[in-house]
C-alpha cells in the first residue's frame, strides 16, 4: 500500500509543481526551446478531456474523474488487488486524475505544457501518467487473462 500512496504522491507532485512553474514563467501560448529538439514547453488552458473532447463540460469531468479514482481506490483498498503491476498501472491513473482534477477544481481548466512535435495536442505529465496508467493496465488484464 505504501508503493501506491508513494507513487500517487510523486506523479500528482510532479505534476503540480511542472503546473504551477508553467503559470509563473511561460506565458499563455508561448512555445519555450528545450534541450531536447522534438520538446518545447507551452502554457496552454484546456477546458476539455483529451483531444478536446467535452470541452466547457468542467463539472461532467470532474464526476467522470472521482468516479475512476474512486473504482481505483476501492481495487487497490478493498479488493486489495496486490499485483505490482497493477497497483503501478493504478497509481498512475490515479496520481494523474488526482492533479488534473484539482486543475478542473480550482481553475475551472487543465493547465497544458507539453508540446512533442511528433503529437499534436499540447498535454501535461498527468496526461502522460495516466495514458501510461492505462497501457499497463492492459498489460495486467492481457496477462491475468492468459493466466486463467
Amino acid at each position: 500500500m505504501f508503493l501506491f500512496w508513494a507513487i500517487v504522491f510523486a506523479v500528482c507532485g510532479l505534476d503540480q509543481a511542472a503546473k504551477i512553474f508553467v503559470k509563473i514563467i511561460i506565458p499563455e501560448f508561448f512555445k519555450a526551446e528545450t534541450i531536447i529538439p522534438f520538446l518545447k514547453i507551452t502554457h496552454v488552458k484546456n477546458f476539455g478531456a483529451a483531444l478536446g473532447i467535452l470541452n466547457s463540460s468542467r463539472w461532467i469531468l470532474v464526476a467522470i474523474t472521482i468516479i475512476f479514482i474512486a473504482y481505483f481506490l476501492y481495487l487497490v483498498t478493498i479488493k486489495k488487488i496486490k499485483d505490482r503491476l497493477f497497483i503501478l498501472s493504478a497509481a498512475f491513473i490515479v496520481g494523474g486524475g488526482i492533479s488534473n482534477l484539482i486543475d478542473r477544481v480550482l481553475h475551472g481548466h487543465v493547465i497544458d505544457y507539453l508540446s512533442v512535435s511528433f503529437f499534436l495536442p499540447v498535454c501535461n505529465l498527468a496526461d502522460y501518467f495516466i495514458s501510461a496508467g492505462v497501457i499497463l493496465l492492459g498489460v495486467y488484464i492481457l496477462k491475468t487473462e492468459k493466466n486463467k
